[in-house]
């Protein structure tokens, strides 16, 4: 929005809206965001998972951790700092990508239909 807050709408089973509890949200929920000076400027969602990538360059993931999905042991708002500084990131059922500010691609996920060019699951980013 105007004032740098993002909302989100839909089925949330695995933290996907973070503090808010399980259940379908008709209408948009605010996600809390307290990093301080920084704020969401893009984001990409999956099946059960999304990725935010933040005004300084940094990307986040949360949601469900299963098949690898937010590329970190844990399903909170969590940094994935070994990927620098990200220019754009998108999600698919059980995968992401990123690319960033040196044009490297990143990957993790699920790769059973060799969405990531592989079959075998990547449970951290891997270039």
């Amino acid at each position: 929005t105007e004032d740098k807050e993002l909302y989100t709408i839909g089925y949330k089973e695995v933290n996907q809206f973070q503090a808010n509890p399980p259940g379908l949200y008709s209408t948009p929920t605010k996600l809390q965001w307290n990093e301080g000076e920084t704020f969401p400027i893009a984001i990409s969602c999956g099946y059960y998972h999304g990725a935010i990538i933040d005004s300084s360059g940094c990307l986040w993931t949360f949601g469900s951790k299963s098949q690898f999905r937010t590329g970190t042991n844990t399903t909170a708002l969590t940094m994935v700092e070994e990927v620098g500084s990200i220019s754009y990131s998108s999600s698919g059922g059980n995968h992401s990508m990123i690319k960033n500010s040196e044009d490297e691609i990143w990957v993790w996920g699920s790769s059973d239909k060799r969405q990531l060019g592989e079959q075998r699951g990547f449970p951290t980013p891997e270039r």
